[in-house]
């Protein structure tokens, strides 16, 4: 027989493990570079200055905010400056 202690403890680890995994699910994984965009575009910068920030083209900015937007499910810039908040 069980003891209600062991019960404890092993709905305390089913629940750990369901928050960790909805964590990492939650919080999609970003480059380095993409963390910084993400503050850049918080701060108010739009992709041309971003570019020079960056010495690259407006291009591959807007190709970096793609896949964020992507990885986020997000399609506005407001929504991913308050997402960053």
């Amino acid at each position: 027989m069980k003891s209600k202690y062991s019960e404890v403890h092993q709905g305390i680890a089913i629940y750990v493990e369901q928050t960790l995994v909805g964590q990492m699910l939650a919080w999609p994984m970003f480059t380095p570079l993409e963390l910084r965009i993400v503050n850049l575009i918080a701060q108010g910068n739009k992709n041309q200055e971003i570019a020079v920030i960056y010495g690259t083209t407006e291009l591959v900015i807007k190709n970096y905010v793609r896949r964020i937007f992507d990885k986020t499910g997000m399609s506005l810039r407001l929504q991913l400056s308050l997402y960053a908040a």
